[in-house]
Formats: C-alpha cells, structure tokens, sequence
C-alpha cells in the first residue's frame, strides 16, 4: 500500500470535511492500537434535548473543533489506529432516540489489487487498517456500511439512495489543492428500521476517494424518529459544516509528514545503493566464475591436444614396429622416391626401378651402366 498517499489523503479528509464535537465531552484516547470499540459502543445513557450549538476542541491532540448541540451527551476525538488518522464522534439527544455521528476508526485505508506485486483481492497484510479491495463507489459502500450496523434490527430496509455532486465536487477541489489527482465519488443513503418497538428513520453519507494505487471511505450519519428527521437533518447540516482543523496541528503534521517522507526517501535510497551493490557484487562473481570457468575449459582442451599428440604418437610408433615386424618376416624394405614408396626384397645397398613396368633389381654395388627405364630409389631407413 502507499502509505504516502494515504498519510495525505488523511490531511485532507480532517482539512475538509466539517464534522462536530459536543458540549458535554470526554476525549476518546488517542491509541495505536487496531481495536475500536466502534462509534455506537460509545454512549447507553440519555441526556438532554436543545437544539444549540456548542464549539468544542478535539481533547487528544486539538486537532480540530467542532460544533455539537449544546446538552446532548458527547464524543469526539482524534484516533490513530495502526498507523492510521481517524476523527470519530458520535453525540446523542435528551431522550437517546436521536443519534448523529461522524468518521468510524474500524473502516480501513484500502489498497486496489495488484496481481502482478502479490496483492490480491482480500488479502490482509496483516494490519487490520490496510486491506486490499477494488474501489467501491460510495453509494454501495454506505448501503454495505448501514447493513452491517442495522440490518439485523426489525424492518431494516432501504427508502433512497442519491447521489451528492457539490459533495463530491469539494474533495475533488481540496485534493487538486494538494496536489492529489483524484477519483471521488459521493452519496446519501437513507433507511428505516425498529427499534425498541419504534419506528426509526437514518441517513448515510459516504465519500470514497481513490487516487494512485489506494482508496479510502469518509462517512457520517445520524438515526432518529421520524418526528424529529427534520430537526436532525438541520442539526446535522449544523454539525458537519462546523469542522475546522486546528492550524497548530495541520503544520505540526505537515512537518511530521514531510519528515517521513524524507526518511522515507533516505531508506529507499539505502536499499536501492544496497541493491545496486549486491547487484555489482554478483555480477562480479558471475564474471570471475566465467573466466574460471574459461579457464578449466583451456586446460581441459590442452589436456585434452595433449593427450591426442601422445595417442597419436604411439600409433603410429605401434605402426612402424608392426611394418618393421612384417619385413622382417618377409624379407622386404621399402624404398622411396620423392612421396613415392615401394616393397621390394631385402638384402642389397642399393635398388632401381622401371617407372613404367614397376620392376626393379637390387645391387651391393654400381652398375656400369643403368638399363633404360630404370631409375635409383633410396632405401626408405624409417625410424623404427
């Protein structure tokens, strides 16, 4: 996954979207730790109903602020979850029947499949906050979100989805702001369920964004009556464009940021050199073990014409005994002249030869006079 994208993508969600803290607030703990309780475990008590505002700061790491309705009983925090930035809050009416929230530390940064680098639909790295999913537009992903977290109560079912174009024109705005070409998709899903025997009505609204190789989802929402859907829908407007991130914070996390990634560069660049050195290294080897290895082989073929030579000179050694061996047998020699070689019989100093007829005489001494057509031959004394 691109950790560098998402990292940016973070300060860009807590940048942009609006979302709110309350009056009466106890700070989540910012952790490092993957497990959440989830934004609906927060809070089982009622509080009190008045529809007004009340800025509140994040208590973590005043991170941002935000305005929450003045009585209702709140939640509201910075979480870093395995290495992740989530704002979460969740705040809640008088009588426990209306409930708003914003941000869900338990949804993951997701990473698009790559087959080709091992990463396939549904793998786990092993970080419960980095998973590997095909982009998800973000209708379907808050009709999968609101079924996971009510379809199991009475009456559950969908009464609308719509998309949100001025929505999904803001992130596109403050992506292009930082630098980030991105894919956003924005929507409201709306539902009805039972609850305690009551009729309820909710809302989702859900932004998906995928830029690079990752993706990551913004949602919010609220569940009420149906008597107070309009008074909630005005609180929640109310809620989420009051969301201000802190400037103290914002440049203490764009430093952090450029501080990793700078860190991150030195590492990559420590690998690459270590790469490129064992890279060099074995070509090296390789070189070394292919000149050796040129070098067995010229001493095997000298061997090897070595060895050929001696075979060949006692061949023909044997060769010579065995003509050597069969004249004496039968008494004959052989003569030559020029590259022409003859038999004839042993016993005399000195022969001629008839070029035409192929015979000869043999002598120990001169003859006076050389008959015609005969000519002297050499005794052929090979070495035997």
């Amino acid at each position: 996954m691109n950790n560098q994208i998402i990292s940016k993508y973070n300060l860009l969600i807590i940048c942009l979207i609006a979302f709110g803290c309350g009056s009466k607030t106890e700070g989540t703990q910012s952790s490092d730790s993957s497990e959440s309780s989830g934004i609906f475990a927060m809070f089982n008590e009622e509080s009190s109903w008045e529809p007004e505002f009340e800025s509140v700061k994040d208590p973590n790491e005043s991170a941002f602020t935000v305005n929450m309705p003045k009585g209702w009983k709140t939640k509201v925090g910075l979480e870093r979850v395995s290495g992740q930035i989530r704002e979460c809050g969740v705040t809640i009416s008088p009588d426990g029947k209306t409930r708003m929230f914003f941000g869900d530390p338990s949804i993951p940064a997701y990473s698009l499949p790559m087959p080709q680098l091992g990463m396939y639909e549904g793998v786990n790295s092993g970080n419960p906050m980095s998973q590997v999913r095909s982009y998800v537009p973000a209708g379907n992903f808050a009709k999968e979100y609101a079924g996971l977290v009510y379809s199991k109560m009475g009456g559950f079912g969908f009464t609308s989805t719509e998309e949100d174009p001025e929505l999904k024109r803001e992130f596109e705005q403050a992506a292009l702001k930082v630098g980030v070409q991105s894919k956003v998709t924005a929507a409201r899903v709306k539902f009805k369920f039972r609850q305690n025997g009551e009729d309820m009505v909710g809302a989702i609204r859900c932004v998906t964004s995928e830029a690079g190789y990752s993706w990551i989802v913004n949602i919010s929402g609220y569940t009420t009556t149906p008597a107070k859907e309009e008074q909630t829908k005005t609180l929640f407007a109310g809620m989420t464009s009051s969301y201000r991130t802190e400037p103290a914070w914002r440049e203490q996390e764009n430093r952090a940021f450029a501080s990793r990634m700078e860190n991150d560069r030195y590492e990559s660049n420590q690998r690459m050199n270590q790469m490129t050195a064992a890279h060099q290294q074995r070509m090296n080897n390789m070189q070394s073990n292919f000149q050796s290895h040129q070098q067995r082989m010229s001493n095997m073929q000298s061997s090897f014409d070595n060895y050929n030579q001696a075979y060949n000179q006692r061949m023909a050694q044997q060769d010579r005994n065995v003509d050597q061996f069969i004249d004496v047998i039968n008494e004959t020699q052989q003569i030559k002249n020029g590259d022409q070689t003859g038999k004839v019989e042993s016993g005399y100093n000195q022969y001629y030869v008839n070029q035409s007829t192929g015979q000869y005489f043999g002598t120990n001494s001169a003859p006076e006079q050389i008959p015609e057509g005969y000519e002297e031959w050499q005794i052929d004394n090979r070495d035997y």
